[in-house]
């Protein structure tokens, strides 16, 4: 934190009393990363990485569950699956679990409630072929949860490019 003189001493007081400081030896890592351009490096590879990842997974959304919608930006490691009409959130959340997949309801998060019902995907973790998987049994779960016990053949074929 960068703080006026007069209130530097009164902030750092107040640290120590909170927690004791920050741990030395990572700071004195990251400084040492910051300063070497490493850091700036790995932010750039990780960019890329991440891009590449959501990009897999919002393609096999859109072939797989082309009824549910995408929202929010190209960044981050996370995207917003706004549900299709009819299916609930729990309902969803449930069936992907039940399927393997982690994903957060939106409820929850939300200021008002209001908003049609989404989900929050993660895609960090995995690789571009996994991403590819987990959005075709993340469809086959969407659709279960629209209408269970109804025949699960809205799903689409694979089809050769």
């Amino acid at each position: 934190m960068a703080a006026p003189p007069w209130l530097a001493h009164a902030l750092r007081a107040g640290r120590a009393h909170a927690d004791l400081g920050s741990p030395v030896l990572d700071q004195a890592a990251l400084a040492q990363l910051i300063t070497s351009g490493a850091y700036d490096h790995h932010l750039r590879r990780m960019r890329r990485r991440y891009r590449a990842r959501r990009d897999a997974l919002v393609h096999a959304l859109d072939q797989w569950l082309p009824a549910a919608r995408v929202r929010g930006i190209s960044a981050g490691v996370h995207l917003l699956l706004e549900l299709p009409p009819g299916c609930q959130e729990a309902d969803a959340a449930a069936a992907a679990a039940a399927r393997g997949i982690a994903v957060d309801q939106v409820a929850p998060m939300r200021a008002t409630p209001r908003g049609p019902p989404a989900l929050v995907l993660g895609y960090t973790r995995l690789p571009e072929h996994h991403l590819t998987d987990a959005g075709q049994l993340l469809a086959h779960a969407v659709q279960a949860a629209e209408a269970p016990g109804r025949d699960r053949q809205r799903v689409r074929r694979h089809s050769a490019p």
